[in-house]
């Protein structure tokens, strides 16, 4: 019976000044449901067209799980920059479910509104799955004249640890020279994840505010195991 609530709410969806208003807390029923929403999925991909609660139909489809990888693979080629960066922000939040999206995640990096290559970016750091092929595509973002591209994009790098080993000259050179301070930062941060070594070694960190770094780090992976979308 639970199967049948997801339409059955669609299909009372009144088309009139308060239909945004009705689409969205509908929306937001199916996000409740979690996986019993599935049999919507469909329909909401339909609903990530519509502007208005295109963020609202990601997040709900973020709840069912892996069902929902395909449909948002697909609208990252969707011709409205709005649907592309809400299918990247969804994926961002499956984070391994999403394995199956790294290679339609890589092709985004090259979109050409900078919104979505930075959710991108944050999308495949936070799978974390082939870094054979992301570390480099990363690693060319750093050349992106957004300085929100570049700077989500090493903080992507830092997430895949030591498999981005390779990333270490770049990164301090982006910690040093880039013209973006955040980016800098972001640098120093992705650095101190992939090699602490390096990081003192470089420069960037001395021996006491590196410690104190990897606890705080600690303590943010922590919590942010903890947060449920």
């Amino acid at each position: 019976m639970l199967k049948l609530i997801p339409k059955a709410l669609l299909g009372r969806m009144p088309d009139s000044v308060l239909a945004h208003v009705r689409r969205q807390r509908a929306v937001e029923g199916f996000r409740a449901l979690g996986p019993l929403g599935s049999p919507a999925l469909p329909e909401l991909s339909a609903l990530l067209n519509d502007k208005e609660i295109t963020s609202y139909a990601a997040r709900a489809m973020v709840r069912m799980g892996g069902d929902a990888v395909p449909v948002l693979m697909s609208a990252l080629t969707n011709q409205e920059p709005v649907v592309r960066v809400a299918a990247a922000e969804g994926l961002y939040w499956l984070k391994s479910d999403a394995a199956p999206a790294v290679p339609a995640l890589l092709l985004a990096l090259k979109d050409g509104n900078a919104s979505v290559r930075t959710d991108a970016a944050m999308a495949l750091g936070n799978i974390r799955q082939n870094a054979e092929a992301v570390v480099p595509a990363l690693l060319e973002l750093l050349k992106d004249s957004s300085s929100s591209v570049r700077s989500q994009a090493v903080s992507a790098l830092g997430k895949f640890g030591a498999e981005a080993k390779a990333a270490v000259p770049v990164l301090v050179k982006a910690a040093k020279e880039d013209a973006d301070s955040t980016v800098r930062d972001s640098a120093v941060g992705a650095l101190f994840e992939i090699d602490p070594e390096a990081t003192v070694a470089s420069g960037l960190l001395d021996a006491e505010a590196a410690a104190t770094r990897k606890r705080l780090e600690r303590e943010l992976r922590e919590l942010e195991n903890k947060i449920s979308f």
